[in-house]
C-alpha cells in the first residue's frame, strides 16, 4: 500500500480537532457547498491552506497548484458534499492490523500535522516504511514524480512476510461511488 500525503484521521490532534469542529464543522461546510459555487468554494478553501500551511501547498509552482485547482473544479456541489460527508464519517480504524508492506510518501515543506499523522503510522503499522520526498509540498507525487516512482518500485521489489490477520481488515475509502 501506498499512502502520499495523507493523514489517518480528521481529529488526530488538537489542531485537526480545531479545524474540524470550531473552524470548519460538518453542518457548516455543507451549508456551505450547498450554497456558493465550486468555483467559489475552491477559492475559499485554497485560501486557508495558503494561510495555516503556506503558499506552495499545492505545488512548489504555480503550473501545479493550476493544474490541482483545475481537477478539484471538475466536481459539482452535490460531489463535494458526499466526499466531505465521507472525510468527517470518518472512523480511525486499528492500524496494526495492516498486514502488507506499506510505504508512505510525505513532501519536504508538508504540514506538520500530516507529519504528525505519519508519526502514527510509524507506530502503529508493522513494517511501514517512510519516505521523505524533496523539494514538494502536499502535492508531492506531481512536484517530484520520479522519487515517487523509485520508491514505489522499491517497495514493490522487496519481498516481505506479514502475519495474516484473524479478521480481513479494510482501510481504503474508494470514492467513486460519490461521482456516479
Amino acid at each position: 500500500m501506498v499512502l502520499a500525503d495523507t493523514a489517518v484521521s480528521v481529529s488526530l490532534t488538537w489542531k485537526d480537532w480545531v479545524t474540524r469542529y470550531i473552524l470548519f464543522p460538518k453542518w457548516a461546510m455543507t451549508l456551505t457547498m450547498r450554497l456558493i459555487p465550486v468555483r467559489r468554494f475552491v477559492d475559499l478553501s485554497f485560501w486557508p491552506a495558503r494561510v495555516t500551511r503556506n503558499n506552495k501547498w499545492f505545488g512548489q509552482d504555480y503550473q501545479t497548484a493550476n493544474y490541482v485547482k483545475a481537477c478539484i473544479l471538475q466536481r459539482s456541489s452535490r460531489d463535494y458534499v458526499k466526499i466531505y460527508g465521507a472525510l468527517y464519517g470518518f472512523k480511525l480504524k486499528p492500524l496494526e492490523r495492516i498486514a502488507i508492506p506499506t510505504l508512505v510518501l510525505n513532501g519536504e515543506h508538508e504540514s506538520a500535522s500530516v507529519f504528525r499523522h505519519t508519526q502514527y503510522m510509524e507506530e502503529n503499522i508493522p513494517g511501514l516504511t517512510f519516505i521523505v520526498i524533496p523539494n514538494a509540498d502536499h502535492t508531492s507525487s506531481m512536484e517530484n514524480p520520479e522519487k515517487h516512482l523509485t520508491e514505489a518500485q522499491r517497495l514493490l521489489r522487496q519481498p516481505r512476510s506479514f502475519p495474516v490477520p484473524k479478521e480481513p481488515f479494510s482501510l481504503s475509502i474508494s470514492l467513486l461511488p460519490f461521482f456516479s
